[in-house]
């Protein structure tokens, strides 16, 4: 029998065979934080973090609808791994970390939903791991604006529209 550790959530699953892919570019206009996609042998876990332990409607919706805004961006046979979750606030030291499924969402909080992840059935092979990671990077994330070649950029323009031209002879 397994037992959750309670020191451990989401965040620290072994990045040998967990990859994480974010921050994501998607349409997401809700209450929950949007977290990176998490990629691994139990399947593709699309996490919003939420604020209670009691979400409302809208919020389920919002999962399924973050779900599906992935899933069009993979192949046909992929699409059945993707796991829409709602992940609350962790829950006290002698509080029962337990996860529920609605609706095809599951509620969880950090610690359960480590545990959850690292115990479900593998539906995924470690190849098709880093494959749908590189797959979902390229289609999800936008890739960084470089800060400085922006400001280089401007600086320049700045200084060729005020640099007066020699007059010619």
């Amino acid at each position: 029998m397994h037992t959750i550790d309670e020191t451990r959530s989401w965040k620290e699953l072994p990045p040998t065979r967990w990859k994480a892919v974010g921050p994501l570019a998607l349409a997401h206009r809700g209450t929950g934080r949007l977290e990176p996609l998490v990629v691994g042998p139990s399947g593709i876990y699309a996490v919003l973090r939420i604020s209670t332990h009691a979400p409302d409607r809208a919020l389920l919706e919002e999962a399924q609808q973050l779900a599906a805004q992935v899933a069009a961006r993979l192949p046909d046979r992929y699409r059945s791994v993707i796991r829409p979750v709602l992940c609350g606030p962790v829950r006290g030291p002698f509080e029962e970390g337990v996860s529920q499924y609605v609706d095809g969402v599951m509620i969880t909080d950090p610690v359960t939903l480590g545990h959850t992840m690292r115990h479900t059935v593998r539906t995924l092979s470690s190849s098709e791991v880093n494959l749908l990671c590189e797959g979902l990077t390229r289609a999800l994330v936008q890739p960084p604006t470089p800060r400085r070649r922006r400001r280089d950029l401007w600086r320049s323009w700045r200084r060729g529209r005020t640099r007066t031209v020699p007059a010619r002879s």
